[in-house]
């Protein structure tokens, strides 16, 4: 729908498979079920327009987990801003905010107390018991420059357990970074040795995994691996 006068708006609703198309996925799953109301203004000149936009979920569910929410998204000619997005998923809570300007990117993501649980249990298991699980808070927050911008996260996951040893809980605390070409990251238990942790490094003809290590036990394996 469409209204004004004043700056052009408009209103309708969009599916969170109609999203999933644009992305180019094809077919239709139950993990993608509801959508969002969006409201939309557009404004300013054909030489410098600008649009400003709402949205609210809608009886929306993402794998298999209710979601809930709203936020906004400002484009102009020279940059698109998200403001503070504040969601529900499930039980865990996700807010994000970001800007991306010619030469400039920043954004902030958040989410605390997210069950992970759901992710690790058979479709067509009937009691979808989960094979792995536990809550994840998480922080991730990128800025610099578009050509070399640096991004920092650290994420926590309280009661974790693996596969049918669910009286054996951990808590698993890591960390990553990133900028152009290399990447590093952890996640460790603090009770034990089990955790990861790699080192990404590539260059213009090869990428290249070092200090790879990956333990589920008191016993810690390592690998260096290469591929071009």
């Amino acid at each position: 729908a469409l209204q004004g006068p004043g700056p052009v708006g408009g209103y309708g609703r969009v599916g969170l498979n109609d999203v999933r198309k644009l992305m180019g996925r094809k077919g239709e799953e139950e993990n993608f079920l509801g959508g969002f109301f969006v409201s939309a203004a557009f404004s300013g000149s054909l030489r410098e327009p600008r649009l400003r936009a709402a949205l609210k979920t809608d009886d929306a569910r993402l794998y298999r987990l209710p979601l809930e929410g709203e936020g906004s998204v400002g484009v102009s000619s020279k940059s698109v801003s998200i403001d503070p997005v504040n969601l529900t998923w499930g039980d865990g809570k996700i807010s994000g905010k970001g800007l991306l300007s010619p030469d400039r990117v920043f954004y902030d993501v958040r989410v605390q107390g997210l069950s992970l649980n759901h992710f690790f249990t058979r479709p067509k298991d009937p009691n979808k018991v989960a094979l792995a699980g536990g809550k994840l808070t998480l922080t991730l927050s990128g800025k610099g420059k578009r050509s070399d911008p640096v991004l920092r996260g650290s994420a926590r996951i309280m009661d974790f357990f693996w596969g049918n040893q669910t009286d054996k809980r951990a808590t698993l605390t890591g960390n990553v970074f990133f900028r152009r070409k290399s990447l590093r990251a952890t996640l460790r238990s603090t009770q034990d040795r089990m955790g990861a942790t790699f080192l990404v490094e590539t260059s213009r003809h090869e990428t290249e995994f070092k200090d790879c290590r990956i333990s589920f036990s008191q016993a810690c394996s390592a690998a260096r691996i290469s591929a071009s």
